[in-house]
């Protein structure tokens, strides 16, 4: 984050009064330590240190601050979860750590429209996807009439949600080597190269938050928080920042 669009987010956090000077810190000295501890995934003693306060200083601005934050295509993606011993068992998924299963829709222009965080790596997406669509409390943005969201196969093929013909190539790099051949190999491949939106969203945001690939101990709802935030703070930048070396650079970062 640049410095004009860091004192940009300032004043809009102020402006919406999400957060205020106090008496000991400024908005601009409370947000560069949140950032801090989400960009580089450093330790609260360590961030006191640097920025001469006390750990529970820090920590209660990290907090106030998260707080303040916490206001295409669909895809789901697994986010690591500090998990205490005698929960870990749903929260291990595919991999062997322990993770917690996001899901969020983003726009064409790289920007996060929806988010839902803190459901178990062992979630379905598909019944993730279901629960938020059908419960009225997950505020889930429906697609307009006629139109429709791209999700892969790992989801439903109904109204207003298109995935790919089944057992055919539809992952980009699967067609480096030869092109498409038929009708549903050419689908899948526009299909792809549409949906490839969300990867490079996920790339680039885990690239942005170090905190996303090792998460600390913090309590699992802060967690499901931190990844909103990450995702808000995204956005911001993806709206106000005339350069980012994340998003000029976004084609080579990998989702992971």
């Amino acid at each position: 984050m640049d410095k004009d669009v860091f004192k940009l987010y300032c004043g809009v956090l102020k402006e919406k009064n999400l957060l205020k000077n106090s008496c000991y810190l400024s908005v601009e000295e409370q947000v560069p330590m949140f950032l801090y501890v989400i960009g580089h995934n450093e330790q609260h003693r360590v961030v006191a240190e640097r920025f001469q306060y006390s750990t529970s200083t820090t920590s209660e601005y990290f907090r106030k601050v998260l707080k303040a934050n916490c206001v295409g295509a669909i895809d789901g993606t697994h986010i690591s979860a500090h998990v205490p011993i005698d929960e870990q068992i749903p929260y291990r998924g595919r991999k062997v750590d322990t993770t917690q299963n996001i899901m969020c829709i983003c726009s064409f222009n790289m920007k996060f429209t929806y988010v839902v965080a803190g459901w178990e790596g062992s979630a379905n997406v598909a019944r993730i996807l279901s629960e938020c669509a059908t419960n009225p409390d997950y505020e889930f943005p429906a697609p307009p009439h006629g139109k429709y969201y791209l999700v892969d196969s790992g989801y439903t093929n109904m109204p207003g949600f298109l995935s790919p013909y089944r057992g055919e190539r539809y992952h980009l790099n699967q067609y480096t080597d030869r092109n498409p051949s038929g009708k549903r190999e050419l689908f899948n491949y526009r299909y792809s190269s549409l949906r490839n939106v969300i990867e490079r969203c996920f790339g680039v945001l885990k690239a942005r938050f170090p905190i996303l690939k090792q998460m600390p101990s913090y309590d699992l709802k802060i967690q499901k928080y931190i990844v909103i935030a990450c995702c808000e703070i995204h956005n911001f930048i993806r709206t106000n920042a005339k350069k980012d070396i994340y998003f000029d650079g976004d084609e080579d970062i990998p989702e992971v």
